[in-house]
């Protein structure tokens, strides 16, 4: 399930939008999780008194967000999102889970956002202090970064009909649909065209911004049925596919204890093949045979050392495996046992260049 990043101004109504959005994706049958300062009881004025009091709200927000964030779950983080740097961790986060993304900007003038927060009761505005640093400080969502994008346009001032038609849109990009439906959507978002009042800088059509002017001029809103079953007012948000810096499930060594693995599996190598040098004396040690790592499937290849090879060179060659299998290798290596094969190759091309 998706993460849906709602941004905007401090008082611009990014409450009522998450809301919203909750309950429409509610009533497509999706468990939603929101995120937010009172889901943490954080006071709003002291969050953010100071750098070190907003970064430890940041932060815990984060952190929540990341912990509420699976397949089977959609989770709308509600806050200021006002960095764009913070945006993007929030998108390496959704990227990690491999779910889906969207980004939502409660898009409302500076000035109503004054006046709404003033008309607040005083335990629930921000100070005016604290109101004027957050508003200078927001940085707006681009649709041309990935981290934006795709971006929904929201402005709560053009009316509650219109509110509604555009937190549909949201909610049917996010949807669990067909493959084929989905796919149909994104090609007819694709090539429609751009909508002032519509969802999103780069992703309303013009169809959509017609229905959603004619449904508040007739006082009739479009059901998410219907924004479902019509491609063309669908923008979709794509999944976010685990890049290999975040995703470990393919290698059963990727764990806080991956070298100290690698160079117990590579400490058998050297002794063995020190084992059999010390048996041959001076001379060349031969065909030496390893012994697979308890767990490990397959046997491991002998090595044919054909000259002499003492402890000095074999510990000289395990430092120079041991930073290669760390910082490149470490993707190919499923068990102990690969990485003995890997260093037993090692061995054999060293002793192929001397």
């Amino acid at each position: 399930m998706p993460l849906i990043v709602v941004a905007g101004l401090p008082s611009s109504g990014k409450s009522s939008v998450a809301a919203a959005l909750a309950e429409a994706c509610r009533a497509l049958g999706q468990d939603v999780q929101v995120v937010d300062e009172d889901s943490l009881h954080f006071k709003r004025n002291e969050s953010y008194k100071d750098a070190a009091a907003e970064k430890q709200a940041r932060g815990a927000l984060m952190s929540a967000a990341e912990r509420c964030l699976s397949r089977k779950r959609t989770v709308i983080f509600d806050s200021h999102n006002n960095i764009k740097g913070y945006r993007y961790q929030l998108w390496c986060h959704a990227r990690s889970a491999g779910t889906r993304y969207c980004m939502v900007h409660v898009d409302t003038p500076v000035e109503s956002c004054r006046e709404w927060n003033a008309a607040r009761p005083a335990e629930g505005a921000y100070s005016q202090e604290i109101f004027e640093d957050l508003a200078c400080r927001f940085e707006c969502p681009d649709s041309r970064n990935r981290w934006d994008s795709p971006l929904f346009m929201v402005r709560p001032l053009l009316g509650q009909v219109q509110l509604q038609e555009q937190v549909a849109a949201v909610a049917a990009a996010v949807a669990d649909r067909p493959p084929a439906a989905r796919g149909a959507a994104a090609g007819a978002a694709d090539h429609a065209g751009a909508g002032e009042a519509g969802v999103a800088a780069n992703g309303g059509s013009s169809a959509a911004t017609a229905a959603a002017v004619g449904g508040e001029a007739a006082g009739i809103l479009p059901p998410i049925e219907q924004i479902l079953d019509e491609p063309a007012l669908v923008l979709e948000a794509k999944e976010l596919v685990p890049t290999i810096t975040t995703d470990t499930s393919h290698t059963k060594l990727a764990a806080t204890n991956l070298q100290h693995e690698i160079d117990r599996a590579v400490q058998r190598v050297v002794e063995a093949v020190a084992a059999a040098q010390s048996v041959a004396g001076s001379g060349a040690p031969g065909v030496v045979t390893f012994e697979a790592t308890g767990g490990s499937s397959g046997a491991l290849p002998p090595l044919d050392v054909y000259r002499p090879m003492f402890l000095p060179e074999l510990r000289r060659h395990k430092r120079g495996f041991m930073k290669l299998a760390t910082s490149q290798t470490f993707s190919r290596l499923q068990d102990a046992a690969a990485a003995q094969r890997l260093f037993i190759g090692y061995l054999r091309d060293q002793l192929a260049q001397q």
